[in-house]
């Protein structure tokens, strides 16, 4: 009896230590819940590539894109200084997957493209109405390593 009491309180202890506070998950429910609806107009002077490819004139009015952006910019990194924090308190381990090498490669090319670009404002910021710049295309790297990191359970998916 003394020995199965042991072995459940051992159970316990290793799932309290396994699992992680939904808390942690707040920037992941962020990007998936509340960006998706976040509509703000801004109005954006366009110069350069942009103002010579655009077709609308050299004033665009974006509602869905730009805003979107920065606060999926700011989720997905504020997301990998959490996961980056809870490795360094030992309270994560990084899942081993070989899929974080393509990420990687993805990351330094996106990166490689932005230095060499023409017109750097479009490589940082993004074209209008898409706005995927490097900024972005960083933050769905560190995104999906932060999702890969953070859910480990079936009711962090729920």
């Amino acid at each position: 009896m003394g020995n199965q009491y042991k072995k459940n309180r051992k159970k316990r202890k290793e799932k309290h230590e396994n699992s992680l506070s939904n808390l942690y998950l707040l920037p992941v429910l962020f990007i998936v819940a509340i960006v998706p609806l976040i509509v703000f107009v801004k109005v954006i002077e366009l110069d350069g590539l942009e103002a010579i490819y655009w077709k609308g004139g050299t004033i665009h009015t974006d509602f869905f894109h730009y805003y979107k952006s920065m606060y999926f910019i700011a989720g997905s990194y504020i997301g990998s200084v959490v996961v980056l924090t809870l490795y360094w308190m030992k309270r994560l381990k990084f899942v081993k997957s070989k899929y974080y090498i393509p990420l990687g490669v993805y990351a330094l090319f996106a990166i490689i493209s932005a230095i060499f670009a023409d017109d750097v404002d479009v490589a940082l910021r993004g074209y209008i109405e898409m706005f995927q710049g490097v900024f972005v295309l960083i933050g769905y790297v560190l995104f999906v390593i932060t999702i890969f990191n953070l859910i480990r359970e079936d009711k962090h998916i729920k």
